[in-house]
């Protein structure tokens, strides 16, 4: 009830003055017609017409519409004020309705977007068909694969300074933990997982050989991406021997699989050499 009578004087002004100003203005409107009514009879000569009191009518017009008014207005006033003051009542969602609103799952990541060739493409199919279940594919399987595959180019020269794949175990050399005590989350490529060294390998590529204009990956470039870092397992193992340092490997796998040197490499891989 307190609250009641608060609401009540918090909006009795404003509907009081509404009330009074209705009651004035309509007799001040029949004030107006009046004198209009007046000053057309007093053109009329030829007989008498008797003045209607018109401003009495619309004040007693006013004065029952206005009180009228101004009651609705406060009721509606004192409405307002009390689902205002109201505590909201919030309901959880329903089954079929609408309910919280929870944000989309981010995509898994993938490096589909970076075009290779086909024959480096069958290479990481081959490399993925021998992983266990579960496993990342790797720098070391990867590059294995190349090997095999690509026998055009001259991988001789390049076993020359870091020893054969046998003697390095570059098969076996693993780039990070298992995703379990890193994180549960890889970058994808056609749904093969791929560890964190494995997709630099890509990222480096694809820099590549948008930088020096090729139209795709090939095997050169790819193995570039493959042994652009330090920590990648491919780069470990062929450098395990101690017979080559990391620039040194760099040079030879432009050397010797690219058949050019690419000027500015150092921009993409900071190992690469002048």
């Amino acid at each position: 009830m307190g609250q009641l009578i608060r609401y009540t004087l918090r909006a009795l002004p404003r509907s009081a003055a509404v009330g009074v100003g209705l009651v004035a203005g309509a007799w001040l409107f029949g004030f107006c017609v009046e004198l209009i009514v007046d000053f057309v009879l007093d053109r009329v000569e030829t007989y008498e017409v008797p003045r209607p009191d018109v401003s009495t009518f619309f004040l007693l017009l006013g004065a029952v519409v206005g009180p009228v008014t101004a009651g609705v207005l406060l009721v509606r006033a004192v409405a307002a004020e009390s689902r205002a003051a109201r505590p909201r009542e919030v309901r959880p969602g329903r089954v079929g309705g609408p309910g919280p609103i929870r944000p989309a799952p981010e995509p898994p990541a993938t490096v589909d977007d970076v075009p290779v060739t086909g024959l480096v493409a069958d290479a990481l199919h081959d490399a993925a068909g021998q992983l266990a279940p579960g496993a990342d594919l790797t720098t070391g399987r990867v590059l294995v694969a190349l090997v095999r595959l690509d026998y055009r180019l001259d991988w001789q020269r390049i076993w020359l300074v870091t020893g054969a794949p046998e003697q390095t175990g570059l098969a076996s050399a693993d780039d990070s933990p298992p995703a379990s005590a890193v994180r549960p989350d890889r970058t994808t490529w056609r749904e093969v997982r791929l560890s964190p060294e494995l997709t630099e390998a890509f990222e480096v590529a694809g820099a590549v050989r948008r930088r020096y204009g090729y139209p795709t990956v090939d095997t050169a470039i790819f193995t570039l991406g493959l042994l652009a870092f330090r920590n990648a397992g491919a780069t470990r193992a062929l450098l395990s021997l101690g017979q080559v340092d990391h620039g040194r490997l760099l040079g030879h796998v432009q050397d010797d699989l690219l058949r050019t040197r690419l000027r500015g490499l150092r921009a993409i891989i900071p190992a690469a050499p002048n």
